[in-house]
C-alpha cells in the first residue's frame, strides 16, 4: 500500500489518529477494518481526494473492482485529475476486465506525467493486454529510457517481444532485469520459460540463487507459485524429472492455497452435474428440426478441446490461411451461457428474438476482429461445454476438436501456470475427473450435433503435418494453402501458454512425455482408468 497523508481538510487530532489506525490496518492486510475506518472518515471529509483514492485502492485489493472504479470516477468528475488517480483507475479497470477503458486511463496518466517510468510500464501492460505489441514496446522503451535499472520495464519489454516471437530480444531484456535486480523472481520466471536452454541463458550462480530462495522461508504466495513453476521447467529440460515433479507439486500446492484465499476451487461433483444437465438438455434428435436462420456475418471457426491439446497450434495453422482471421480465446460464448437463466435448460424457453440477438452480438465480435475475413477463429478450449448453444445460435459454424493423449494432456495442464480459470488443473485427481467429463461430453456431441466436429489428433499432426493439415482444411471447407505449413513465420501476438511451441516447427518430443513421470502419476492414472496410460 502507498503511504497516504491524513485528510487535508480541518481534521482534528482524533481524525488523524483514526487515519493512522486505518493505514496500519491496511498495511498489515486487515482490509475490512481499514475500510470501515476510511468510510467513517469519508462521512466527515467526503471531499478529501487522497482519502477517497486510498479507499479505491483498498477496494481494488479486495477484488471489488466496480466499487473501486466508482470511487475513482467520482474524484475525476469532481475535477481531481492527477496522473496517480488515472493510474489507479487504469489498474481497477484492468482487474475488472475492461481492457480498452484501462488502456485509455493509462494513456491519460502517462500524458499527465510523462517522466514517471512506472506510468509508462502500466501503459505498456495495458497495451500488451490489447495485443498492441508495437505500441507496448514503445511505452516500455520510454520507461527504460527514463530509468534503465527499472526491472519491471525490462520484463515488460521481454514479454512484449516474446508475444511476437522474438525470443532472443526477450531473453536479453530478462537478463537486463536480473542484472538490475538479481532477486527479481518474475524476471527469472520468464527467463526460465523462454530460454532455449538453461545453459545458454541461466548461469549457475543465478540458478543456485533462486533454488536457495525456493527452499527458504518468507516467500510471498505469488512468488512461490512463479518460482517453483520456473524451477520445474528448468529441471524438466535438464532431464531431472524427480526434481521437476517436486517443484511442479510445490507450485500447485501454492496455487491451491492462493485460490482458496480467493474463494475459488474446483468441485468435481458440481462439474459432473453440469455435464449431465448439458447432455440431458440436448438429447438425440434435439436438432432434427434444424436451426433457425441467424444473422449473417463472418463464419465462426471454433477450436475446442482440453487445454494443452494443440488448440493454439491449430489456430496458428488455420490463422495462416488467407481466408481465416485468428481471434484468439474469446469469452463471449461462456458469457452468453452464463447470461441465460437456468442454462442449459433455460435455452429452450428463449424467444427467437433473444436467440437472434445473442447470435448477432457474437458475430459483431467476429466482425470487430476482421470484418473482411470469411472465417474468424475462436480458440477458447472450454467452448466444448457450449456446442449445443453454438448449434442453436450459429448453424454455419465449423467446430474443430483437438485431441491429445489423455495423460500427456493432463500432465501438461498440471505443469502450466494458467493466467485464468482451470482450477481443476492443480490436483491430479481433479484433472482426471475433469478429463472424464470432457471425454463423455464430446462423445455425446458427436452423436447429436447436426454437423460433427472436425477431429484433429495431436499425435497425428506432429507425425505427418501436411497430410493432417490437408484433411483439416478440406473438412473445414477451406482450400489448400502452403502458408498453413509456414505458420512459424507469423508475427501475430500469441498470449497463450503455448506461445513458444507455435513459433517452432512442429516437433514430436512432447508425445509420450508423461512416461518420464510415470512413478509420480498414480492418482492420475488410477482416476483416468481405461482412458489413460498404456491401456
Amino acid at each position: 500500500m502507498s503511504k497516504r497523508p491524513a485528510p487535508t481538510t480541518q481534521a482534528g487530532f482524533d481524525d488523524r489518529r483514526i487515519f493512522a489506525e486505518a493505514a496500519a490496518c491496511h498495511r498489515r492486510g486487515d482490509l475490512a477494518q481499514a475500510e470501515g475506518l476510511y468510510r467513517a472518515l469519508l462521512k466527515r471529509h467526503g471531499k478529501d481526494p487522497q482519502l477517497r483514492e486510498t479507499l479505491g485502492l483498498l477496494l481494488t485489493q479486495q477484488g471489488r473492482h466496480a466499487q473501486a472504479i466508482e470511487q475513482f470516477q467520482k474524484l475525476i468528475a469532481g475535477g481531481h485529475r492527477t496522473a496517480s488517480l488515472y493510474n489507479s483507475l487504469s489498474l481497477a479497470l484492468s482487474a475488472g476486465g475492461q481492457d480498452a477503458e484501462s488502456a485509455e486511463a493509462a494513456k491519460t496518466a502517462a500524458r499527465l506525467e510523462p517522466d514517471r517510468p512506472e506510468l509508462q510500464v502500466n501503459l505498456g501492460n495495458r497495451l500488451k493486454a490489447l495485443g498492441l505489441m508495437e505500441q507496448a514496446i514503445e511505452a516500455y522503451g520510454r520507461a527504460v529510457a527514463l530509468d534503465g535499472q527499472m526491472a519491471a520495464a525490462q520484463v515488460g519489454l521481454g514479454n512484449a517481444h516474446a508475444a511476437i516471437g522474438d525470443r532472443d530480444r526477450a531473453v536479453v531484456h530478462y537478463r537486463q532485469a536480473l542484472a538490475a535486480r538479481p532477486d527479481h523472481i518474475r524476471a527469472f520466471y520468464h527467463l526460465a520459460l523462454t530460454a532455449k536452454s538453461d545453459r545458454d541463458a541461466i548461469d549457475r550462480a543465478t540458478l543456485a540463487r533462486f533454488r536457495a530462495r525456493a527452499q527458504g522461508d518468507g516467500l510471498a504466495l505469488g512468488d512461490r507459485i512463479l518460482l517453483h513453476n520456473a524451477l520445474g521447467f528448468v529441471a524438466d529440460r535438464r532431464g531431472d524429472f524427480a526434481a521437476a515433479f517436486a517443484h511442479f507439486s510445490a507450485f500447485n500446492q501454492a496455487l491451491r492455497e492462493q485460490r482458496m484465499e480467493q474463494g475459488r476451487g474446483f468441485e468435481r461433483a458440481a462439474h459432473g452435474r453440469l455435464v449431465e444437465r448439458i447432455i440431458a438438455a440436448f438429447p438425440e434428435g434435439a436438432f432434427a428440426a434444424g436451426a433457425d436462420p441467424m444473422p449473417t456475418g463472418g463464419r465462426p471457426l471454433l477450436i475446442v478441446g482440453m487445454p494443452r491439446s494443440g488448440t493454439t497450434l491449430v489456430e496458428q495453422i488455420l490463422g495462416s490461411h488467407p481466408a481465416v482471421a485468428p481471434g484468439g480465446e474469446l469469452p463471449q460464448l461462456g458469457q452468453m451461457a452464463a447470461s441465460i437463466a437456468g442454462y442449459p435448460d433455460g435455452l429452450e424457453g428463449l424467444s427467437r428474438q433473444r436467440l437472434g440477438k445473442l447470435a448477432a452480438d457474437y458475430r459483431a465480435v467476429l466482425t470487430g476482429i476482421d470484418g473482411a475475413a470469411p472465417w474468424v477463429t475462436d480458440k477458447m478450449p472450454q467452448n466444448f461445454l457450449h456446442l449445443g448453444l453454438v448449434a442453436r445460435l450459429l448453424p454455419d459454424a465449423v467446430v474443430v476438436h483437438c485431441r491429445r493423449d489423455p495423460v500427456d494432456s493432463c500432465l501438461s495442464c498440471y505443469f502450466q501456470n494458467f493466467a485464468h480459470g482451470n482450477d481443476y488443473a492443480t490436483d491430479l485427481s481433479d484433472l482426471a475427473s475433469y478429463y472424464r467429463d470432457y471425454h463423455r461430453l464430446m462423445a455425446h456431441w458427436r452423436r447429436v450435433l447436426p454437423r460433427a466436429p472436425v477431429e484433429v489428433v495431436y499425435e497425428e499432426l506432429v507425425a505427418d503435418p501436411e497430410a493432417t493439415v490437408r484433411c483439416l482444411l478440406e473438412a473445414a471447407g477451406l482450400t489448400w494453402d502452403t502458408a498453413c505449413l509456414a505458420f512459424t513465420a507469423s508475427r501475430r501476438p500469441v498470449m497463450t501458454a503455448s506461445q513458444w511451441q507455435v513459433r517452432q516447427p512442429i516437433y514430436s518430443k512432447a508425445v509420450g512425455r508423461w512416461r518420464n513421470y510415470r512413478d509420480h502419476l498414480e492418482p492420475l492414472l488410477e482416476a483416468l482408468g481405461d482412458l489413460g496410460g498404456d491401456t
